[in-house]
């Protein structure tokens, strides 16, 4: 257990010590990737992390392990704030929730790369820097990554407020607001439903996922600035994959001049409309 204490500035790395710099670091110590010795039962709770080098919490390999109540301040000079990165050495990094933190002035909060599965992302609060910088997704999920459920968060700005990846993961129940682009939908299975996204810069929301079920989103006033991406001139983008749902999805714009963009664009081909089913989508306010 590790509670109540704050991990500040630590050291930048160096030529002879290249991995110093983490608040918290979670892996095996072992040599022998078939001992498997995984760290397990692992709580951390209430710790304030600022300004370390690499990332505040790295997470190389594990089973069990709790991140509840921790304040995330500063940008760290690695990849993320939270970083679940297994690697060949430590394996899985499995059944693993993160809950009610929060992160202030992040650039990439929460990253879950590989082949990390079984994680909860639940009830965070995520305010990234502004402007973001590119590549800067608050939550960042990984093309090998499964099972991964992102519900009830509140995410702030960012260059995408959520990008899924992987496999059979569920989005659900998050505010995304002022982000550049609200979702970035990938990989296959994914579930996204019931989220607000609010006040994106760019575009609501891209899917180009493989049997994906994107449902009961509410989009409101997106795409602040019609000509920063004239490529996506939507605020709804749906890419050409098969065997999707598209369902029940309100985009609204009630701004006194909305922009002079779609509601959703959806492929023309034959196939996309054999092979997915759209129904009870709405605009408002916008072009259909």
């Amino acid at each position: 257990m590790i509670k109540d204490i704050a991990i500040r500035d630590m050291p930048t790395e160096s030529e002879k010590h290249k991995f110093l710099g983490d608040g918290v670091y979670v892996g095996s110590a072992g040599a022998d990737a078939d001992a498997k010795k995984f760290p397990s039962n692992i709580l951390i709770s209430g710790v304030t992390f600022e300004r370390n080098m690499r990332n505040n919490i790295s997470v190389t390999g594990g089973r069990h392990i709790r991140i509840v109540g921790c304040y995330f301040l500063g940008e760290p000079r690695a990849a993320a704030s939270l970083d679940l990165e297994p690697n060949t050495l430590d394996g899985d990094a499995e059944d693993i929730s993160i809950v009610g933190n929060s992160f202030e002035e992040t650039t990439v909060a929460i990253d879950i790369t590989k082949s990390a599965h079984r994680v909860v992302v639940s009830g965070n609060t995520i305010r990234s820097l502004s402007p973001a910088p590119k590549g800067a997704s608050a939550i960042h999920l990984g093309p090998v990554c499964k099972d991964i459920t992102i519900t009830g968060n509140l995410i702030e700005g960012g260059q995408e407020g959520v990008r899924v990846n992987g496999k059979n993961s569920i989005v659900s129940g998050n505010r995304i607001l002022n982000s550049d682009r609200g979702l970035w939908v990938e990989g296959e299975g994914q579930i996204v439903a019931n989220n607000l996204i609010e006040g994106t810069t760019e575009i609501g929301m891209m899917v180009s996922v493989i049997g994906g079920n994107i449902s009961n989103n509410v989009f409101r006033n997106c795409v602040t600035n019609e000509k920063v991406d004239p490529k996506y001139p939507t605020v709804i983008h749906v890419k050409n994959y098969a065997n999707g749902v598209l369902s029940g999805n309100m985009v609204y714009d009630d701004r006194p001049t909305p922009p002079n963009v779609r509601g959703m664009t959806l492929p023309g081909d034959a196939n996309f409309a054999k092979t997915w089913k759209i129904s009870n989508n709405h605009v408002t306010g916008l072009k259909e």
